[in-house]
């Protein structure tokens, strides 16, 4: 009996030992096979990006959590043809708007010195105007004569006044205020010192023209 059990005993360990040195080689085949099939994925992966190159096709690597940026469009630099073109565009209507602008408000400002020039002058042919017709004088060509010398017409004003503008203020003179039938609206002004009543035939002297038109 004894004889017996030592020999079961040592069947047993024979199994164990055979099934441990049989698994163990099982398990090393095991490795080996997931070893080569993940160096074969490695070299496949290798190759297709190495293909991927060679035809132009970039690799992206995938983006992190905290990176805001595109990784597509990181390495892009410059601006297209489209977005240029747009720019110049913008820029050239915006540089005509203000063209046209500038023009327009040089031609506005010239008109309006042109015009206060012109308002100026009328203004101040206008005073004086009123200042011989204010400073009006009743003339007699004698202390004897009872009529005052005025002449007044359609086309022609002759009167005497006592603001001379060639005495400086003061004085008598005499205003002539005709329009010529020549000219086209125009208006003159003569004043004439000293006073004289020429007859009809005789021609004034000593007069002098202030104004040639009046609108």
């Amino acid at each position: 009996m004894a004889g017996r059990h030592r020999t079961g005993r040592g069947l047993g360990r024979h199994a164990l030992a055979t099934r441990g040195a049989s698994g163990c080689r099982f398990g090393r085949a095991l490795s080996r096979e997931r070893l080569g099939a993940q160096r074969s994925h490695a070299r496949n992966g290798g190759e297709r990006c190495r293909a991927g190159a060679d035809r132009g096709v970039q690799y992206v690597a995938p983006a992190t959590k905290g990176s805001s940026v595109n990784p597509r469009f990181s390495g892009e630099r410059g601006f297209t043809l489209l977005e240029v073109a747009l720019a110049l565009t913008i820029f050239a209507l915006m540089a005509a708007v203000l063209f046209s602008a500038f023009s327009l408000g040089h031609r506005v400002i010239e008109t309006a010195e042109i015009r206060f020039e012109q308002n100026q002058r009328v203004r101040a042919l206008d005073d004086l105007i009123g200042g011989y017709i204010r400073s009006s004088y009743p003339y007699r060509t004698s202390p004897r004569e009872p009529v005052i010398f005025y002449s007044g017409e359609a086309d022609k004003l002759v009167f005497i006044s006592s603001y001379s503008l060639a005495m400086g203020g003061r004085g008598m003179a005499k205003i002539s205020l005709y329009w010529e039938a020549g000219s086209s609206g125009a208006i003159k002004l003569e004043e004439e010192v000293p006073v004289r009543l020429p007859d009809r035939n005789e021609q004034m002297q000593n007069d002098r023209i202030y104004a040639d038109w009046l609108q």
